[in-house]
C-alpha cells in the first residue's frame, strides 16, 4: 500500500503491516504447539507399544519355561514309574542279586572312606601326640610376678623310688624365665642325659600339657616327658586320689577321680567310669556273639595258636569301632590315658559264669617266648590295660595282682601259685568302675620295657555272673583296618 499524506494514514499503514506480521507469528506458534502435542501423543503410543511387546515376550518366555518344566516333570515321572515297574517285575533271584550288588557298592564306599581316614592319620611306628613343644625362642613374660616360687619336677611318671633322681626342686622367677628354661634346668637337675632344644614336654599330674610358664603354680609338681614318648600317670603313693577336671564321670556328672592302688605295677581305680546305660549297651551288643575264651599256645619255634584251656574258662566277644558306645568309651579312654585311640585294639567283652576264672597272666607278649614275631623284637607291645566292670557280682570275681604288694625289685621270680587270689592286691568288681594298669615301665617304654609286676588274673566267680570289658593300648600305633 502506498504511503498517503498525513501522519495518521502512515500510522495506519504501519499498524496493518504490524498486525499482519503479528498474526503470522501467532499462527506459527499455534502450529508448533499442535505439532509438539502430536509428537508427544505419537511418542506415548510408541512407548505403550514397546511395553506391550516386552510383556508379550516375557509371557512367552515364562510359558516356554513352564512348558519345559512340565515336560521334564513328565519325563521324570515316566522314568520313575518305569523304574518302579522294572523293580516290581524282578523275580526273587534277580532282586536278591540286585540287593547283593547294592550292598557291595555301599560296603566298598564305606571301606574306601575308612581307608582314607586311616591313611589321613598316618601310620607310624611311634609318634605320640606333640601338640605343644616349648621352644628356646620363647621370651619371658615380664607381666608375671618377679617373686621366686618353688617348682618340683619329676621324670615321666615319677620313679617313686625316693632316689635323688626322682625329683628336683627348682627356684623359679616367673618374670625372668620361660617354661623352656625351667624344663631344661629341671632335666639337668634330674641327672638325665642332655636333650635337644625341642625334645621336652611338660605335663601336670593329670596329663594336661603346659605351654607357658604362667600355667605353673608355686609348689606344683610337673613331669618332664621326651617329645616322642607317652605321658605316664604318676602313682605318687598308694591311696593318692587325683581329680581330673577335663574328664567328667558319666555316672556322677562330676570330674573323674583316679585313685592309686599300687605303684608296681602302676595300678589305678576310677569309679563311675562307665554309666549304667553304657554297660547295658555293651552287654547287649556282645551277648549274641559270645564264645569260649581261648589262650595262646606257643610252640618251641615261637609260633602261636589259640586253644581252649583250663587256665581260662570265661567267654568273650569283640566289639568294633562302628557302634556309638564303642566310640564313646574309646574317646574316654584316650582322654584318661593321653594315648591316641588308634593305638588301641578292639574292645573285648568278657563274661564269667559261676565257678569260671582266668588265672594269673600278663597282657603283654613276651618276646622271649613269641620269638617268631619281629614286631615284638622291635619293642612293640601292649602298654596299658583299661578294664571296666559292667555289673554287680554276687560273690567272687575279683581282679588280683599277686606281685603288686611286693617291694620294688623283690618277688619278681616265678610264683608258687598262680591261682592264689589272696596274694597281692585284689580289686572287687564294682558296677561302672574301671581299673587301669601299665604293662610297661615309663623309662624305655617305646623300646618295650616290660613290667613283670603287671601279672594279674580273674578270681573264680563264686555266685552270679560277672561281665567286664577291656581295651589294650599299645606303645605303637595299631595297623588295623577294622579296629
Amino acid at each position: 500500500m502506498a504511503k498517503v499524506k498525513g501522519q495518521g494514514t502512515e500510522s495506519t499503514t504501519d499498524s496493518r503491516d504490524k498486525v499482519g506480521m503479528d498474526g503470522g507469528g501467532g499462527r506459527g506458534r499455534a502450529v508448533g504447539v499442535v505439532e509438539g502435542r502430536a509428537e508427544q501423543e505419537q511418542g506415548g503410543h510408541d512407548g505403550q507399544a514397546v511395553k506391550h511387546i516386552a510383556e508379550a515376550k516375557e509371557r512367552q518366555a515364562r510359558l516356554r519355561v513352564e512348558s519345559r518344566d512340565e515336560v521334564c516333570k513328565g519325563v521324570t515321572s515316566s522314568m520313575r514309574h518305569r523304574f518302579v515297574d522294572d523293580l516290581r517285575s524282578l523275580n526273587s533271584t534277580e532282586a536278591w542279586i540286585l540287593g547283593v550288588l547294592i550292598s557291595i557298592m555301599v560296603g566298598l564306599i564305606v571301606f574306601l572312606a575308612y581307608l582314607g581316614w586311616f591313611w589321613a592319620i598316618g601310620y607310624n611306628e611311634a609318634t605320640p601326640d606333640t601338640r605343644v613343644l616349648i621352644s628356646p625362642d620363647d621370651q619371658p613374660n615380664e607381666s608375671l610376678s618377679c617373686e621366686a616360687i618353688t617348682v618340683h619336677v619329676h621324670p615321666n611318671g615319677g620313679n617313686n623310688t625316693g632316689s635323688p633322681n626322682d625329683s628336683a626342686a627348682l627356684k623359679v622367677v616367673p618374670c625372668r624365665e620361660t617354661l623352656f628354661d625351667v624344663a631344661h634346668r629341671g632335666w639337668a637337675a634330674l641327672g638325665a642325659d642332655a636333650v635337644g632344644p625341642n625334645e621336652l614336654r611338660v605335663f601336670d599330674g593329670v596329663g594336661i600339657q603346659l605351654g607357658t610358664l604362667d600355667e605353673v603354680v608355686d609348689g606344683g609338681h610337673y613331669y618332664l616327658v621326651l617329645a616322642f614318648e607317652y605321658w605316664f600317670w604318676p602313682g605318687l603313693y598308694i591311696g593318692h586320689v587325683a581329680v581330673v577336671p577335663h574328664l567328667i564321670s558319666p555316672a556322677t556328672g562330676k570330674p573323674l577321680e583316679v585313685e592309686t592302688l599300687a605303684l608296681e605295677p602302676r595300678l589305678f581305680l576310677m569309679r563311675g567310669f562307665v554309666s549304667a546305660s553304657e554297660a547295658e549297651q555293651v552287654m547287649a551288643a556282645a551277648n549274641t556273639t559270645m564264645k569260649r575264651s581261648e589262650v595262646l599256645d606257643t610252640s618251641s619255634s615261637g609260633s602261636s595258636t589259640s586253644k581252649v584251656s583250663a587256665v581260662r574258662t570265661s567267654s568273650q566277644a569283640w566289639l568294633g569301632w562302628w557302634t556309638l558306645v564303642t566310640w564313646t568309651l574309646n574317646a574316654r579312654i584316650e582322654a584318661l590315658t593321653g594315648v591316641p585311640s588308634h593305638n588301641g585294639e578292639r574292645l573285648q567283652v568278657i563274661r564269667y559264669f559261676n565257678d569260671q576264672h582266668y588265672w594269673a597272666h600278663h597282657d603283654y607278649f613276651d618276646p622271649a617266648v613269641h620269638i617268631s614275631r619281629a614286631d615284638l623284637a622291635s619293642g612293640r607291645n601292649r602298654m596299658i590295660t583299661v578294664l571296666f566292670y559292667l555289673n554287680d557280682v554276687e560273690a567272687g570275681g575279683a581282679t588280683y595282682f599277686p606281685r603288686a604288694a611286693a617291694p620294688a625289685g623283690v618277688g619278681r621270680g616265678p610264683l608258687s601259685s598262680y591261682t592264689n587270689c589272696t596274694a597281692g592286691v585284689n580289686v572287687k568288681p564294682e558296677p561302672g568302675a574301671a581299673i587301669m594298669f601299665y604293662s610297661m615301665h615309663a623309662a624305655g617304654h617305646l623300646d618295650g620295657a616290660l613290667d613283670v609286676a603287671s601279672l594279674h588274673g580273674g578270681c573264680t566267680v563264686e555266685s552270679g555272673i560277672k561281665w567286664g570289658a577291656n581295651r589294650w593300648l599299645n606303645n605303637r600305633r595299631e595297623l588295623q583296618l577294622l579296629p
